[in-house]
């Protein structure tokens, strides 16, 4: 077997430590410092950050002949620093440590495009720590409203890029706790980007369930299996803890059903025919 090559040293672990704060925690000037020991800010600091992520989005996803990536050690293995604390603190052994508040913010804030998605996926996928965080927020219209408003205006994306984000979605569902919560709380500010129907107040939950069955009304003709694959497992996850459910979420839900209902009997074999043989 071919070795393992060595652990980053400490400077690349910075690095990264920094490169992962400029992104996350509303700072993209700390990037900076690393370089002249000067700072930058607004457009060109802004952009600094885009860059930064971009060049994290590398560094974590470059494998090479089955070789370790130790980018991908420490991205999944950095831990939440006490609230008090502000950027990101490396320790003597190299391991990372950031603000979960902070980022949490950041993440929620800059939901707008598929780069921002990708973090994100990449994130709670691969580190544990920051995912049970997220589930276990109070408010979790924070992260899950921008995702819902991405996911309805998504429709010209490419495939994979709506794949990420129904991911999410989907490691998110896992948790039957969470599921509970969304049902419980309800968002009012959603007509700004929601314009199908006059919502009123809405629950998280039978928002989520409005928002996953438009998606697959649009992508039934496109015949995208997977998509809509992912969408019914979302719904399945959630389905033991829907409760008060909204009208219009009901009425999308029972409209689904007759839909699903008639491709199946449209598929289905006449009676007394079974395997292309007329029975006798």
């Amino acid at each position: 077997t071919r070795p393992l090559p060595p652990p980053p040293p400490p400077r690349l672990r910075y690095v990264l430590g920094i490169t992962v704060s400029s992104q996350i925690t509303g700072s993209p000037t700390e990037l900076f410092y690393l370089g002249n020991g000067g700072g930058v800010g607004g457009e060109h600091g802004a952009r600094l950050s885009e860059v930064g992520s971009l060049v994290l989005m590398i560094l974590l996803n470059f494998t090479r002949g089955g070789i370790a990536n130790p980018f991908q050690d420490i991205f999944s293995g950095f831990g939440e620093m006490s609230a008090s604390s502000g950027g990101v603190i490396v320790a003597p052994d190299g391991g990372v440590a950031v603000g979960f508040d902070g980022m949490y913010a950041s993440i929620a804030s800059t939901l707008v495009d598929d780069r921002a998605v990708l973090f994100l996926y990449s994130l709670i996928y691969s580190n544990h720590k920051f995912l049970n965080y997220v589930l276990s927020k109070s408010e979790p219209d924070v992260l899950l409203v921008p995702l819902l408003r991405l996911l309805h205006t998504s429709q010209h994306w490419q495939p994979n890029h709506k794949y990420m984000l129904l991911i999410v979605l989907l490691i998110l569902s896992h948790d039957a706790l969470y599921c509970a919560n969304i049902n419980t709380l309800t968002v009012t500010n959603v007509q700004s980007w929601f314009r199908d129907r006059t919502l009123g107040s809405i629950s998280l939950g039978s928002l989520l369930v409005v928002i996953l069955i438009r998606t697959i009304h649009t992508n039934l003709r496109m015949q995208d299996a997977f998509l809509n694959s992912n969408c019914l497992a979302i719904l399945m996850n959630l389905a033991p803890h829907l409760s008060n459910m909204h009208p219009y979420a009901a009425s999308r839900l029972v409209s689904l059903f007759e839909l699903l209902s008639r491709r199946l009997l449209a598929l289905s074999p006449p009676d007394g025919v079974e395997n292309g043989w007329e029975g006798a």
